[in-house]
């Protein structure tokens, strides 16, 4: 899960512009907050916990903080990514394996070719108004929103 969703830190950060290159949008974290979590009915079990603020104008079209999420819940062998905003949320699982519960909205290849850059182990999530692509140890490389698709151009990931 940390291959795909755990670079979401402080201090990184990414850059996008649209198609036609009159929209730039960045996404950056604020607000992060990492602390141990523990089950309410196994108190011997303890998981870790993050909680985010995601700064960005268009992904989700809407000009809101999101808020994202990312835990085990104690259960060793399953994780949870979200990120909300009003009336809306984006969330998946992963099990240990980094497989996902592919189901009709979720789609993997092997690669994705953004802005002449090759991405390799891609996910992509089409169910919400934000239709994002995650690639391994990067984070969203491309969001398509209504008509118009958002591509990565620059990023600091420490």
């Amino acid at each position: 899960m940390d291959k795909y969703f755990g670079m979401y830190v402080p201090g990184n950060w990414w850059v996008y512009y649209n198609q036609d290159s009159t929209k730039k949008d960045s996404i950056y974290v604020t607000d992060f907050e990492e602390r141990i979590n523990q089950d309410n009915i196994d108190l011997c079990i303890q998981f870790p916990t993050r909680n985010f603020t995601f700064i960005t104008k268009y992904l989700f079209n809407t000009n809101l903080s999101l808020f994202g999420f990312y835990s085990n819940s104690g259960n060793c062998c399953h994780n949870y990514f979200s990120i909300s905003t009003t009336g809306q949320t984006f969330g998946v699982s992963m099990e240990c394996t980094d497989s996902f519960p592919m189901g009709n909205n979720e789609t993997y290849y092997d690669y994705l070719i953004v802005d002449n850059t090759v991405y390799y182990d891609v996910l992509f999530f089409d169910d919400l108004n934000a239709k994002p692509f995650f690639a391994r140890e990067i984070g969203i490389v491309q969001f398509i929103i209504l008509t118009d698709t958002f591509s990565l151009i620059e990023s600091h990931i420490q």
